[in-house]
């Protein structure tokens, strides 16, 4: 799992859905579902608003998300799951009124990925957890890879030369060569 920031400047711009609300101050839900779902937020982010999955409010519809980023979903529960439904998101309510909900990774009873820093610690929200979000990357499911790019071996450079010419010759016929090339 890799832990993400929703304040990273990559991404901290980017708005929720067709709403001015930006991943860096209500992003930690996305957030959450990219570390567990093992993409970069911007990414997960993209495919969730291509996809329709903000209300006009920006918040993010569950079922929706789920399946548009292909993660198993089972729903919304009040008592902390059994370690076979860990990791998943929870929602809390450290920083209301303020911000009525906040949302992170929970690893297991004592360990969270916060995605305000997007590093793992201790559960400080422990005491004020609303929900459990059971999400889960499905197994068999092949974790995000950066594209590939294929390797091209450069074509060998023929020289045509005399024995007697000098190496510093050589250069400079080449360059000139490459020059003209891509003039």
């Amino acid at each position: 799992m890799i832990p993400y920031s929703q304040a990273d400047k990559k991404w901290a711009h980017l708005k929720l859905g067709d709403t001015d609300l930006d991943m860096k101050t209500y992003g930690c839900f996305v957030t959450s579902l990219a570390i567990i779902d093992e993409r970069p937020p911007d990414e997960a982010l993209n495919i969730l608003n291509r996809n329709r999955c903000f209300n006009s409010d920006g918040f993010l519809l569950s079922d929706c998300a789920a399946k548009t980023l292909g993660l198993s979903y089972k729903g919304k529960v009040k008592k902390r799951p059994l370690a076979d439904g860990l990791p998943c998101v929870i929602e809390t309510s450290f920083y209301a009124p303020a911000y009525p909900q906040h949302f992170c990774v929970l690893l297991d009873e004592h360990r969270i990925v916060d995605p305000l820093d997007g590093k793992e610690q201790f559960n400080k929200y422990k005491d004020k957890i609303i929900s459990y979000r059971l999400f889960k990357k499905k197994k068999g499911a092949v974790a995000f890879t950066q594209p590939v790019k294929p390797i091209v071996e450069p074509k060998p450079i023929t020289i045509t030369t005399t024995e007697k010419t000098s190496l510093w010759s050589w250069i400079k016929d080449v360059i000139h060569r490459f020059s003209k090339k891509s003039a």
